[in-house]
């Protein structure tokens, strides 16, 4: 990862841990190459912040424009009651919840607010954001696990 690229996700924790982010989930956001978590681990809400990709195209002689993307992980392990059929069931609560602050992130970085967000002294500043997957379905009918994926591509250069 370049120093740049390191700068971005970086500035990206910092924003979710000062932000409301942290109060309404009580997860704090943490940068890494790599997340993996052990079972117990997910318990809680993991919040991870990573970079994925860089893309780097020329647009003239002496300039260059960058695209880091960001992604913003949600993992949490739910609990699998028994519905009124009788069959074990994830209940529809908590993962409505956490798809509603997956949704909520997913604004913070929304380009018509990236003024709102940019990092200066890198001259980066939003381009895009999706949440692809909201809820990935394998996940949590094989694992019982919500994993959301909040992508932020930043611009720079």
């Amino acid at each position: 990862m370049s120093s740049v690229n390191a700068q971005i996700a970086q500035a990206v924790v910092d924003r979710l841990n000062q932000s409301d982010v942290q109060a309404i989930t009580k997860a704090t956001a943490d940068r890494t190459w790599a997340p993996l978590f052990k079972l117990e681990e997910l318990a809680k809400l993991q919040l991870t912040v990573y970079v994925p990709e860089d893309k780097c195209e020329r647009i003239g002689r002496e300039e260059t424009k960058h695209e880091s993307l960001i992604q913003i992980g949600l993992q949490k392990r739910l609990g699998v009651t028994a519905n009124p059929t009788g069959r074990t069931a994830i209940d529809n609560v908590e993962p409505d919840a956490l798809v509603a602050i997956a949704e909520y992130i997913n604004t913070i970085w929304l380009p018509q607010d990236a003024d709102a967000f940019s990092i200066p002294t890198i001259n980066a500043s939003v381009l895009k954001t999706e949440i692809k997957p909201l809820c990935d379905p394998d996940y949590l009918r094989d694992e019982s696990r919500f994993f959301s994926l909040i992508h932020v591509t930043f611009v720079w250069g």
